[in-house]
């Protein structure tokens, strides 16, 4: 069967006729059980999801009801799907079943590791099939604010990121003039989502047009401070700052990576300690495997900071195709520097391909991974609990690497944390975040000196709590 969310509910059976699901409630049950398939969803989230607060006092026997409805109308190619667990049920999916929203994803996950390895082409193909899943807003016909409140904003943002790898893939092609026009119909949707407003300086840049790019600058910055109150975000400065000084466009197109930039140059040759090391995170961070020793938490430690988070990058660098998701890399205490009026950071004491924050606050850090993910700050939750449902949503079951710098302690790095498994956790600092060791099974990774005997001391590992 094929079912689809991304638009009206459709779902079409094994020999290609489309059944119709007429009932507000039966679609939203399919809709609850098709955003969680293969697993068991709970008889009170279903009712939450059906009837908001106010459902009926005997839940449990409407539900079924509805249930037995929902395989009628479907018909029995459902009742294997379909399934009744111990105070839920569950829709289980056949290898030969699809639904659209799990078919982006995958794609998008695909297109993303072909992006990494600078293979354009496929990239664009890849994000072109997922975009055509697509047929109206997600959950369009859905009748369910809980619905639409948990899920929308992870599938709008799966959306932005395969347009964003479609319009790369164009840049980077070449194809400045066409990148441009399809940029201009994206803002002319998403006026203030700044991933747009960056690629379309480079567009115009590409295509010979400094002037018309300067003077989208100048616009974009007047609808981000009219409809926001904020400044250009450091990258689109970059960008700014890079046409200014007549930059070659391949420039411009490596500040718009979500790679860093170290990730754009050729490697330098590894020391035996900085070896070490790397053997060491890829014992304890296992890319790729869904089973990590450490719980895909590590902590890298040392003198030198900077060291570390250069090792760091080297390493990521080296086992990069085990994240083709990509890497997320925040700073959780330290400014990148001082911004002008102009919104041009000028500072140079702090790596520039860190996201910058203040205070350690973690909503803060959380609205700022968040942004990363593809979700501008006016789509995101109201309240910091629903920021970070939505993280967690968003980083389920995708391979990404999250690199977390001077975290002031262990609650600020427990509330950045990802629930997948597939995700993995690099900490740099000199916070010991014992916690983290002790309840989340985190791996702590000493460098040392030079000139000490071992260059790395690999802390116990207690089980997870």
């Amino acid at each position: 069967m094929r079912f689809g969310l991304l638009g009206n509910l459709r779902v079409v059976d094994d020999r290609g006729v489309r059944e119709a699901v007429s009932a507000g409630k039966q679609r939203i049950i399919l809709a609850a059980l098709l955003l969680r398939p293969g697993q068991a969803t709970a008889s009170e989230e279903l009712a939450a999801a059906v009837w908001g607060g106010s459902a009926p006092t005997s839940v449990k026997a409407s539900l079924a009801n509805h249930l037995a409805r929902l395989r009628r109308t479907l018909g029995p190619e459902t009742r294997t799907r379909l399934q009744t667990e111990p105070g839920g049920y569950r829709l289980v999916l056949r290898d030969d079943d699809t639904a659209d929203h799990l078919l982006a994803a995958s794609l998008d996950t695909r297109a993303t590791a072909a992006a990494r390895v600078f293979d354009w082409t496929i990239a664009e193909a890849l994000a072109e099939t997922a975009l055509s899943l697509w047929h109206g807003e997600p959950l369009a016909d859905i009748p369910s604010v809980g619905l639409h409140t948990a899920h929308v904003p992870a599938l709008d943002a799966l959306r932005s990121r395969l347009q964003l790898t479609r319009v790369d893939a164009v840049l980077h092609n070449g194809g400045f003039a066409r990148a441009g026009s399809a940029i201009a119909e994206l803002l002319d949707r998403n006026p203030l989502h700044e991933p747009f407003h960056e690629r379309q300086l480079a567009a115009l840049y590409g295509a010979g047009r400094r002037a018309d790019a300067l003077e989208a600058y100048r616009r974009a910055r007047t609808v981000l401070w009219t409809e926001l109150g904020v400044e250009p975000s450091p990258t689109l400065c970059a960008v700014h700052q890079l046409i200014l000084t007549a930059a070659e466009p391949a420039k411009l197109l490596a500040a718009l990576s979500p790679w860093p930039a170290a990730f754009h140059e050729r490697p330098a040759s590894a020391t035996p300690a900085s070896r070490e090391i790397f053997a060491e995170l890829t014992r304890v961070l296992a890319p790729g495997d869904p089973a990590p020793p450490s719980g895909g938490i590590a902590i890298l430690a040392g003198p030198a900071p900077a060291a570390a988070t250069g090792t760091a990058l080297a390493w990521a660098k080296e086992v990069g195709s085990g994240f083709p998701d990509g890497l997320i890399r925040l700073d959780l205490r330290y400014r990148t520097g001082r911004e002008t009026a102009t919104g041009v950071n000028t500072g140079a004491d702090r790596d520039a391909d860190a996201a910058s924050l203040t205070d350690g606050d973690p909503d803060t850090a959380v609205r700022e991974l968040l942004a990363r993910l593809g979700v501008p700050d006016r789509l995101q939750p109201t309240t910091a609990d629903g920021r970070i449902g939505l993280h967690r949503s968003l980083t389920a079951g995708r391979r990404l690497l999250l690199i977390l710098e001077n975290s002031v302690d262990a609650e600020q790095v427990r509330t950045l944390l990802p629930s997948s498994p597939t995700c993995r956790v690099l900490i740099i600092g000199d916070r010991p975040l014992d916690s983290l060791v002790a309840l989340e099974g985190a791996h702590r990774i000493t460098m040392r000196t030079p000139d000490t005997s071992r260059s790395a001391d690999s802390g116990s590992s207690p089980a997870r709590g």
